[in-house]
Parts: structure tokens; C-alpha cells; sequence
């Protein structure tokens, strides 16, 4: 299994645009090591600074991430005559307050037309070939440690207890 961890610069600090084409580089830099290992069994998670529907996550030439886990198991898309290889993107299914946990794994308020509030910038992607090793139960925002909550009394993350981004939880059956 190749497991990738990235931290990606904050939108506080990058564009939207300059985001996509930097995580571009990231995606090719993936795919090379699939082909220098000789699979696929990749799994990338960590703080990617964009939220799932974002053109870097789901661009074929980004990370190329779908929501749909039948649209990932076909392991590819062609375009044009350039094959794309697809992500597996879970988090969809933690983001919004229809969630079993907090809406997202980010809060920011933001004074502009255009505010999400919440953000499910911290991800688990991964390969098709991992797939029958996960179950989507098996993923969790965390928001406390058992006795200490990671949320403020409004129900956002508590910077001042934990981090201004809750944690992500996964686990494969290998």
C-alpha cells in the first residue's frame, strides 16, 4: 500500500486557483509512484485545504475524487486519449449537519457573499483497489477523546482545547 499525507497551504494564503494547479503537480506525483510501485492500493489523507467538490479534488487532472464509489470502482476515465485514474472520496457522506458527527472538519465565518461556513478540508481518498478493504462506518469526524470536547459550546472546533480542524478517523480491514 502507498500512503500519501500531504498539508497543503491554507486558502488564507493561496487561491483557489493556485491550489488547483498545485495540487496538480501532487496528483502527477501520485500517479508516478502507482507506476514505479506497480499498483495502485493508494491512499492519500490529510489537511488538503479544499473541500471535496472543489476543481483541484475533482478535476481529472487533480486528484480526480468522486463521491460515488460504483463511478471509482471503474478505476479510470479517458479523456481526450489521456487516462485518468480515479479517488474514492468518502467524506462526502460526513459533510453537512445530516452527518452522524460535526457538519465538516473546518469552521470559518466569513464576512463575505459567498460563506460555506463549514469546510471538509481534512480527507481520506483513496484507489479503487483499496475499496473492498473499506467501509464507509469505518470513517468519523472525531469532535472529543472520550471525555474532553474538541467543540466549542456553539458546536464548532475548539482552537484553544484542540485545533481549529477536528481530526479524521479511518480504518481498513486488511
Amino acid at each position: 500500500m502507498l500512503v500519501a499525507v500531504a498539508h497543503l497551504p491554507s486558502k488564507l494564503h493561496q487561491s483557489i486557483a493556485s491550489q488547483s494547479f498545485a495540487i496538480t503537480e501532487i496528483a502527477k506525483d501520485i500517479s508516478r509512484m502507482d507506476d514505479k510501485i506497480g499498483h495502485k492500493r493508494t491512499l492519500l489523507v490529510g489537511d488538503l485545504n479544499m473541500n471535496p467538490f472543489e476543481y483541484g479534488i475533482v478535476a481529472a487532472s487533480g486528484l480526480h475524487a468522486t463521491m460515488d464509489r460504483r463511478i471509482a470502482m471503474k478505476g479510470k476515465r479517458i479523456i481526450g486519449s489521456k487516462s485518468f485514474p480515479f479517488f474514492y472520496n468518502p467524506m462526502w457522506s460526513l459533510f453537512g449537519d445530516a452527518s452522524p458527527g460535526p457538519p465538516g472538519t473546518y469552521y470559518r465565518r466569513e464576512s463575505e457573499q459567498v460563506a460555506y461556513f463549514w469546510h471538509m478540508f481534512d480527507q481520506v481518498l483513496l484507489r479503487p483497489e483499496l475499496l473492498p478493504m473499506f467501509q464507509n462506518g469505518n470513517l468519523s469526524i472525531i469532535d472529543s477523546d472520550g471525555e474532553t470536547s474538541f467543540l466549542t459550546k456553539n458546536g464548532i472546533p475548539d482552537e484553544k482545547v484542540a485545533s481549529d480542524h477536528l481530526p479524521i478517523l479511518f480504518r481498513l480491514n486488511c
